[in-house]
């Protein structure tokens, strides 16, 4: 090809499509390393009620389609879900918090499975809400933006929530506009 000359239009059109497709494959690369080396964080942050969250991550690894919110009975089912849900994280060494089951409840609330990343579930601020035997568990359900450049990789947000056990008999989860997301039974439901 000489100087000054333009390229042949198939070959311009070629070049863009092999370009387009590597940098396709560079980002969903290091989007997957940075989910892969993402270790779950442990928040300290108190809510008021004795409300906590004991773990969070953009990656619980559970095939659930939608949201869901478990019911944990005791130490050795908390023990078995928090192995379950950190066993894609190597050389991670995660201390699992001791729980008074006999004064503290736990559940494990679910995002579900998510197309891309930019999806994070948070808990919300603000007072834990009885009513009617009815604990209501305020969430944040972080979505990216419609525009946003998003990498394609399934993810699943998760958090365990601990809190005050009392007489209530249903837990159920609300997102951020106080619309009701998940529901479970309390002491009865699906085994996380």
């Amino acid at each position: 090809m000489k100087i000054g000359q333009r390229w042949p239009e198939n070959e311009m059109q070629e070049c863009k499509v092999i370009f387009s497709r590597a940098l396709r494959v560079v980002v969903c690369a290091v989007a997957f390393i940075f989910i892969c080396s993402c270790k779950g964080l442990a928040v300290d942050k108190e809510f008021p009620q004795n409300v906590e969250v004991l773990y969070s991550s953009l990656q619980c690894g559970r095939n659930v389609e939608g949201p869901a919110v478990s019911w944990i009975s005791d130490m050795q089912q908390l023990n078995l879900v928090y192995k379950r849900l950190t066993r894609h994280i190597l050389g991670l060494d995660i201390k699992i918090p001791t729980v008074d089951f006999d004064k503290d409840a736990v559940i494990l609330i679910e995002m579900g499975q998510r197309p891309t990343t930019g999806y994070a579930l948070v808990l919300g601020e603000g007072p834990l809400l009885i009513s009617d035997g009815v604990v209501n568990m305020k969430t944040i359900w972080v979505k990216p933006a419609q525009d946003a450049a998003q990498a394609q990789l399934v993810t699943s947000p998760c958090i365990i929530v601990k809190f005050i056990s009392g007489d209530y008999t249903r837990i159920r989860v609300l997102d951020q506009e106080n619309k009701m997301v998940a529901e479970t039974t309390v002491g009865i439901g699906d085994t996380p």
